[in-house]
């Protein structure tokens, strides 16, 4: 089944999403060493309908240092001829964090665990904001 992926690119680790083509509903699907990001790829390369990469920027706008680990994933995407679209990912952590505890999750200390889950859930806000903008 063709699916659109959020990514929210960590240098250790990566927080992926998907949103099915028939549902345009952000979930979170995985974490992943984000040094078997590009063997992913290829493993979904024929049902990637397009990614959202988060564009890593700081507060004033400018790009973050690992923006520019981005942009070589991104050159590797075109090889593959997959379309991407970046989409400002300076909020979605927070964003995340804030509905968990509106949906009543209780806040524990930063465990691994929790980190995986809102990586996923970061991913899923920054494919989710951009599918919204578009519709």
């Amino acid at each position: 089944m063709k699916f659109y992926l959020g990514i929210d690119y960590g240098k250790r680790k990566t927080g992926l999403a998907r949103a099915y083509e028939d549902s345009l509903i952000a979930l979170p699907w995985k974490i992943i060493k984000t040094d078997n990001l590009k063997e992913l790829i290829i493993k979904h390369k024929d049902d990637i309908l397009f990614v959202v990469l988060g564009h890593s920027l700081n507060l004033d706008g400018s790009n973050n240092k690992i923006q520019k680990e981005i942009e070589e994933f991104a050159e590797f995407l075109d090889g593959l001829k997959i379309s991407y679209f970046y989409s400002d990912e300076r909020f979605s952590t927070q964003a995340t964090l804030a509905m968990m505890k509106w949906l009543g999750v209780k806040e524990k200390s930063r465990r691994p665990k929790r980190a995986i889950k809102d990586d996923a859930a970061a991913a899923a806000q920054i494919l989710q904001s951009y599918l919204d903008a578009v519709e």
